[in-house]
This record gives structure tokens, sequence and C-alpha cells, in this order.
């Protein structure tokens, strides 16, 4: 998982809460299509904060500031937030204009044909990959299957895999709470698919 999910923590009411939401949009139909945004925030202000280029924010006011700057890169359309390159270019582009380009968002499609999907082992393996590099991994659910806790047509950041005999389930932040799904069933049954982007950490100076 990652090294310090603590950085996405928010304290409201004096509670912990895990992640970003996009409740915290003051405009309402950014709280009514913030996922894909919401949850790029959460990939930057994670990776961003790690290396000093970002005070981790630690109320609600200061998160909305982030996810209000954000917005303006990683924009939903009428439809929402609903292609993984959208997200991706979003990120780099946001980073651009920062003058940080050399984070690099890594994405992973899973299509909507079950032909060209990736097998759920290199699903898993990319969201391995993410944490690795410690960084959220973005998700993006456009069905959930037979996955119970996750919401359709929906994007969350996973923070952690967990390994239970022979089967490995992905932790997400979704409305202050932890959730959790099988990256390898949801990949096989999802009818929509969708896909995943993290943030690879800067390339070191030679």
């Amino acid at each position: 998982g990652l090294r310090a999910p603590e950085r996405l923590e928010v304290t409201v009411a004096g509670q912990a809460h895990c992640g970003f939401t996009q409740d915290w949009y003051t405009d309402e139909w950014r709280r009514k299509a913030g996922c894909g945004p919401t949850t790029a925030t959460c990939l930057l202000a994670y990776c961003l904060g790690r290396d000093g280029k970002w005070p981790t924010p630690l109320t609600v006011s200061e998160a909305a500031t982030y996810l209000d700057r954000v917005w303006e890169y990683v924009t939903p359309s009428y439809g929402g937030l609903y292609k993984t390159r959208w997200m991706a270019d979003g990120l780099r582009c946001w980073l651009a204009d920062a003058g940080i380009e050399r984070y690099v968002p890594q994405m992973l499609t899973v299509s909507i044909l079950p032909g060209y999907r990736p097998s759920g082992p290199e699903v898993i393996e990319f969201i391995r990959a993410g944490l690795a590099a410690d960084s959220p991994v973005a998700f993006l659910n456009r069905h959930a299957g037979k996955e119970t806790q996750i919401d359709t047509w929906h994007w969350v950041p996973i923070v952690e895999l967990v390994r239970d005999g022979v089967r490995t389930t992905a932790v997400c932040y979704d409305e202050g709470r932890r959730k959790s799904f099988d990256p390898a069933a949801w990949t096989k049954d999802t009818v929509l698919g969708g896909g995943f982007v993290y943030l690879s950490p800067p390339e070191k100076k030679q």
C-alpha cells in the first residue's frame, strides 16, 4: 500500500476522513460530476505532498481549494470523465503548467470489448506498480460487474492491495470510507470496462 496513507486524511468534525469527497465542491454541477477531478486531486496531493511541492491539506477548505484548481484541467464532460486518457491527459497538462513535467502519468485501459482487455493478473500488477511507486492509483469503474462495494460510472483512488490466499483485493477511498473489490474478477465481469492511472515519481537527476 501507500507508505503514508494519512496524507489523504482530512479532519472532518474532529474525525479522520479517508480521502477527498466531491461533495466538498461548492458548485452543484461539480458536486454531481466531480469524482474524476476529486480522484486526480488525491493523486496530486499525495505525490506532491510527499515530495514537498504541495502542503498536505488538513481541512475541508484546504482540500476544496485544490479540488477547484484541478477541475480546470481534469474537467468532466456532460457524461462525466468517462475515458481513462482524459484523466492521464488532464494530469499531464496540470503538471506541465505547474512546471513539474517530470512526473509521468501511467495508464492502463480496460476495454469495453472483453477480447481486448488486459488479464486480471496484468491489472493487479499495474496497481501494484503504482503503489510501489508510492502513488495512489486512480480507478475508473464504468460498470461494477459483480462487485458490490464499488459504484458504477465512478472514479476512486486505490490505496492498498491485500492478498488473502489466492485472492487479491484492492482497497480504495470513497466518500470518506474504505471500500474494497477484486480487480481480477472486476476485469472479467465488467460490462463497460474502465481503467487505471498513477503518477510515476520524478526522474532522478544524473
